[in-house]
């Protein structure tokens, strides 16, 4: 704290705290922003909006500074969400089915069939037979018929 100084309130003159570090400015280069004026202004005189410069001005600067850091995150986000998914392997037939749950819909002794991701399937039971409504984990596939046992 050994940079801090005292800040009081420019209208009315009552403390309101210590200041260590002053933004120079915005860009990348730190270079000083012409026509930026710092207000210090207390809470009394905030809400009664004693303040010299356009208050209107002061709002859309915050406004803009926060739209834009708004869609920067954005941007980010979705940036990232694209490349990640361009290296995501890509799941579909066989891969995507072995490993899913789903419920037997029919008896299986050994033959049924299965509601796997929304879709019903033939089905063979591996080990034993399987009663309707018990939860199936696929283990493989038998042409177009799916093995599986129970979850």
């Amino acid at each position: 704290m050994s940079d801090a100084k005292p800040v009081k309130c420019q209208k009315c003159g009552n403390p309101i705290g210590y200041m260590t570090a002053v933004a120079r400015g915005i860009s990348p280069f730190q270079q000083p922003v012409p026509n930026v004026k710092i207000v210090a202004l207390c809470m009394e005189c905030f809400r009664k909006k004693r303040i010299d410069a356009e208050p209107r001005l002061l709002t859309c600067v915050v406004e803009v500074v926060a739209l834009a850091d708004i869609f920067y995150r954005t941007v980010k986000w979705l940036f990232y969400a694209r490349v990640k998914a361009q290296f995501r392997p890509i799941k579909t037939g066989k891969d995507a089915l072995i490993g899913t749950r789903g419920v037997a819909t029919i008896d299986l002794k050994p033959k049924g069939e299965v509601h796997v991701m929304g879709e019903f399937w033939e089905a063979t039971a591996k080990y034993t037979s399987i009663a309707a409504g018990q939860a199936v984990e696929v283990v493989g596939m038998d042409d177009m018929f799916l093995v599986v046992k129970t979850a």
